[in-house]
């Protein structure tokens, strides 16, 4: 399903003026007679059928389409490696070990501190 984006004048000669809703929206019309309303802050859309169409089955892509219209084309957010090597892997493994400990050391380093500063002052 392709879709192309019209101006709202050429939208509302299509759809009728009451379809027509002021501000930050985008219209798009798809080559199988649905018009689109996309919502630019919200992210949504509100798909319309013409007059003229009786009744319009989405296929699973045409879904899809519209899903990749609103929110745009899919990437991955967590980038996986290729090719990993055991060696890559324990890197890792000591890096956020590493991390850990000095996390742990200092917490029970800030706990001694507080029971001799209790020591002290209670004594």
């Amino acid at each position: 399903m392709k879709t192309s984006e019209l101006s709202a004048i050429e939208f509302s000669a299509r759809f009728g003026k009451d379809k027509i809703i002021p501000g930050p929206f985008s219209y798009f019309l798809c080559d199988n007679g649905l018009g689109l309303i996309k919502d630019n802050i919200k992210k949504s859309i509100e798909v319309l059928a013409a007059a003229e169409i009786s009744h319009v089955e989405l296929t699973l892509e045409d879904e899809l389409a519209l899903l990749s219209l609103v929110c745009g084309e899919f990437s991955e957010e967590i980038i996986i490696p290729k090719h990993d090597t055991l060696m890559d892997y324990e890197a890792r493994e000591k890096s956020t070990s590493r991390n850990q400990n000095t996390i742990w050391g200092l917490f029970f380093t800030f706990i001694v501190i507080c029971l001799v500063i209790c020591v002290y002052i209670f004594r």
